[in-house]
């Protein structure tokens, strides 16, 4: 069956990191610039290359801060059977992020579904929370994007 798909984008996601201003909220998924891989050329700043320096990951905005220019993130993994992106339990607990390491605000739908896992789940009442990310049909991420919960 097809995808039922957005008529319109959203102002918010199609808004570059670029922009005066652009600041991101709570839940908005960003592409985000790894700590350690800190290059000031343009081509570092720009999410679109397919050098593997830098190395950029996804998380959710959980906290924005503008007076010190940071943003707490959570970490997202893609779960490779369903393409949906989850918070990381592996790659460490949240973590803060200046501003202007952020690549762009990528537009998502955010949901909520019973835990899979029946070990630690077993009557289904614990929910996770996951993103789909909404990407135009000549929009991709990043070759250099972390897509697994790994360190």
């Amino acid at each position: 069956l097809p995808q039922p798909r957005r008529v319109a984008r959203t102002p918010r996601a199609v808004q570059g990191m670029d922009q005066p201003n652009a600041v991101p909220l709570a839940f908005d998924v960003v592409l985000f610039r790894e700590i350690g891989e800190h290059d000031e050329s343009d081509d570092a700043r720009s999410p679109k290359t397919s050098d593997p320096h830098p190395q950029w990951s996804l998380g959710a905005v959980v906290t924005v801060d503008t007076q010190t220019g940071t943003v707490g993130i959570t970490l997202l993994y893609e779960e490779q059977e369903t393409g949906v992106w989850l918070e990381s339990h592996t790659r460490g607990g949240p973590r803060t992020v200046k501003i202007s390491d952020l690549g762009k605000i990528v537009e998502s739908d955010f949901a909520q579904r019973m835990s899979p896992n029946r070990a630690t789940n077993p009557h289904g009442e614990h929910a996770e929370d996951f993103w789909e990310l909404v990407l135009g049909e000549n929009e991709k991420l990043p070759v250099n994007v972390k897509r697994k919960d790994e360190r």
